[in-house]
């Protein structure tokens, strides 16, 4: 009867010896796994970094250009006004000189159709 369950313990602990071997080999498979997975993990991470970093870049450069872009229409947009300007008051100087003359010569007209007038009335009597 000893030998009976001498050989029960003994069938026990071979039973439990080979799940502890069964389960030490799952759990490295899952170690592995994990491990493999980390790893993958870690690469997609590198490679989101490296994406993020060039999209940060191409921001970045599309940023300055657009303020580029910005300075450039600025200065021509002040550059057109000062023309504008300048065309302006070239022309109101024009038109200045312009009602003068003829301003001048109405006078002078107006003078010599006047002296006209006298000299006829002078004339005539």
């Amino acid at each position: 009867m000893i030998g009976y369950k001498w050989q029960s313990v003994h069938s026990q602990l071979n039973a439990l010896e080979a799940e502890i071997a069964e389960l030490k080999a799952a759990n490295q498979a899952q170690a592995e796994e994990i491990e493999a997975a980390m790893e993958r993990l870690s690469q997609s991470e590198r490679a989101m970094n490296t994406t993020l970093n060039n999209y940060q870049e191409q921001f970045a450069e599309q940023n300055q250009t657009i303020e580029g872009v910005k300075s450039l229409l600025t200065d021509r947009f002040d550059q057109l006004r000062t023309y504008l300007i300048v065309g302006v008051v070239a022309l109101l100087l024009l038109v200045f000189v312009l009602v003068r003359a003829a301003t001048a010569v109405a006078v002078k007209n107006h003078n010599a159709t006047f002296n006209a007038f006298q000299e006829s009335l002078f004339k005539s009597k």
